[in-house]
């Protein structure tokens, strides 16, 4: 059977911070508007170390970041909130609010799911 996923409040995304993974590693890209961030892979669970050196598995994923995409990731420093960085990114594409949210939350979701950023909730503004 599959668990449902608690949905965060509304109020709760918008306070939440989303930060640059630390363990990535940033790399000049191809062109001058254009970054590479290496992402460690990590093979901890049981018997996959194993597997992972036997097969030679590669031990980091490369992402190029370009355009807007370059533009979020250096937004992500961690003392902005969510709702300020929609703000900010929709003054300066002209957007909506709910546009902008839309974006970053599809793009910032893809960031977290390949290890490139991590999300974090400010411990003063804790939801219950």
């Amino acid at each position: 059977m599959a668990r449902k996923k608690k949905k965060m409040p509304f109020e709760q995304q918008l306070d939440t911070l989303i930060l640059r993974n630390q363990a990535v590693r940033e790399e000049p890209g191809s062109h001058p508007d254009e970054l590479t961030v290496a992402v460690p892979l990590d093979y901890d669970r049981a018997g996959l170390k194993i597997v992972a050196r036997v097969f030679k598995a590669r031990e980091v994923k490369r992402f190029v970041l370009a355009g807007p995409g370059l533009e979020v990731y250096r937004m992500l420093e961690g003392r902005r909130s969510f709702e300020k960085l929609i703000d900010i990114f929709a003054a300066k594409h002209q957007l909506t609010f709910f546009e902008s949210r839309a974006f970053l939350m599809d793009y910032i979701r893809t960031l977290v799911e390949r290890g490139v950023a991590v999300i974090g909730i400010q411990e003063d503004k804790k939801h219950r």
